[in-house]
């Protein structure tokens, strides 16, 4: 969904499987060495490739397979070289804003991707603190209220924090059907919600292992293992 965003705006990028160009104009146009060593080194290329405007677009009537995590350690350690490399990019943030080949529509699109760590790490920590506030103050905010007014906050504030989780666990549902893939057990579908709504829980992990490797100039590569019988 954000791919096809993008597209209006001109800053689609390469990413997941699937990704695929003409190695020919980008030599011819970089160089003969066109990638970096930032750990989203597909992102990385893109930036080079747009500040060089070669254009890149998003195929909406395909798509490729790809084997999920099932482990959260794993998962964790994935997301963590992602985060780390959005932030290596930022070296580029210098010829982005000096250059006038992009737009500024193009530029505010990269400048949110390259924020993203920043405002994910900001908003977790908005979260932990909030939390702890809300726990450990509960009988001065709450003390007051009355059962059935304390119930319908409680259930307001549920349905509100799922409320994305209820929205793209529908777009899911209904991908699965277009794509002919097998439904959902009716306990994984009322999951799901919750799953997708509370996945920061564990991505805050992978936030601050990505910040301390990058503040501590670790840039070694996290490989994602795959299969079943890799603990």
């Amino acid at each position: 969904m954000a791919q096809i965003m993008r597209m209006y705006t001109k800053t689609v990028g390469l990413s997941g499987n699937g990704q695929f160009f003409r190695l020919a104009p980008i030599i011819d146009k970089i160089g003969a060495h066109p990638w970096g060593n930032a750990l989203l080194d597909d992102y990385e290329l893109t930036i080079k490739m747009m500040l060089k405007n070669l254009h890149v677009d998003y195929m909406t009537d395909t798509y490729v397979y790809q084997e999920a995590l099932m482990s959260p350690k794993r998962f964790i350690r994935q997301r963590s070289r992602w985060v780390q490399g959005d932030l290596n990019c930022l070296k580029y943030l210098p010829q982005i804003i000096k250059s006038r080949i992009l737009s500024r529509t193009q530029k505010l699109g990269i400048y949110y991707f390259l924020f993203q760590p920043w405002l994910n790490f900001l908003a977790d920590v908005a979260i932990i603190i909030l939390t702890t506030i809300t726990l450990t103050h509960w009988h001065d905010l709450y003390g007051h209220l009355t059962l059935m007014t304390f119930s319908l906050m409680m259930v307001g504030l549920i349905a509100f924090s799922l409320f994305w989780g209820i929205i793209f666990g529908i777009f899911y549902y209904y991908d699965l059907v277009a794509y002919h893939e097998p439904p959902l057990k009716k306990h994984q579908l009322a999951l799901l919600p919750l799953g997708i709504s509370y996945m920061y829980v564990i991505l805050f992990f992978s936030i601050i292992m990505a910040y301390w490797r990058w503040s501590f100039r670790q840039n070694s590569w996290i490989k994602t293992e795959h299969g079943k019988n890799v603990s």
